[in-house]
């Protein structure tokens, strides 16, 4: 099983890979206007091809109606779609990465993609999705 989780932004994107034993993060795709996000997050599935695709979904906010738009898209297009809160997730990356000394510069390229993972760690210990 492949699944792919993206942190959804209006300036970037982040996302995390699993499929069978492994686990990573991608780089984040920094976004030139916010009507490239689609395109990008296109991209990702005709690279990766997953299985299902993790969508953080902020408890609030104006992101959130284009968190439903982009998972409607998908679920036109066929792809297994699973929305999870994100709620914590900037935050618990913000801590990792303090905790691992990475510097504040460092830290904002970073946590887009550090929130896809945790987003995918949720989702894998909630499904108990094993390799």
């Amino acid at each position: 099983m492949k699944i792919l989780a993206i942190d959804y932004g209006r300036k970037r994107i982040g996302a995390s890979l699993f499929q069978v034993d492994e686990l990573f993060t991608l780089p984040a795709i920094v976004l030139s206007s916010k009507f490239e996000a689609k395109e990008k997050v296109i991209q990702l599935l005709e690279e990766y091809s997953p299985d299902v695709v993790v969508l953080g979904n902020p408890p609030t906010g104006p992101i959130r109606k284009d968190i439903e738009k982009l998972s409607e898209m998908l679920l036109r297009q066929g792809v297994k779609v699973h929305l999870l809160d994100e709620g914590l997730t900037t935050v618990q990356a913000e801590h990792e990465m303090y905790l691992e000394n990475v510097s504040a510069k460092d830290r904002k390229g970073l946590v887009d993609s550090m929130s896809a993972k945790s987003l995918l760690q949720a989702f894998i210990e909630k499904e108990q999705i094993s390799s």
